[in-house]
């Protein structure tokens, strides 16, 4: 996968502050922005655990630890009625 790299200068009181390290900085931001893009319709459940780099139904937990509801939509809904019907006898 190609990257982006992003630098983000701080305060260094700023992780006491957080009551986090240094070094789990860049995966708590990740996390935030894959949380926050998916919740602002940006991201896709896929891409946003892909910026995680965990799996779908591992984003779908971190998604329910902030707040944040599946958009699954009525569309959605019928779309695997009609998937289900197709795949069982």
């Amino acid at each position: 996968m190609d990257k982006v790299r992003i630098t983000v200068d701080l305060p260094k009181s700023f992780c006491a502050a957080m009551g986090v390290r240094e070094a789990d900085l860049t995966p708590m931001i990740r996390e935030i922005l894959a949380v926050e893009f998916y919740r602002a319709g940006r991201l896709s459940l896929g891409k946003a655990a892909e910026v995680v780099g965990i799996t779908r139904y591992e984003m779908i937990q971190r998604l329910a630890k902030y707040d944040v509801w599946l958009a699954y939509d009525v569309q959605d809904a019928a779309d695997d009625w009609t998937a289900l019907k197709e795949v069982l006898p």
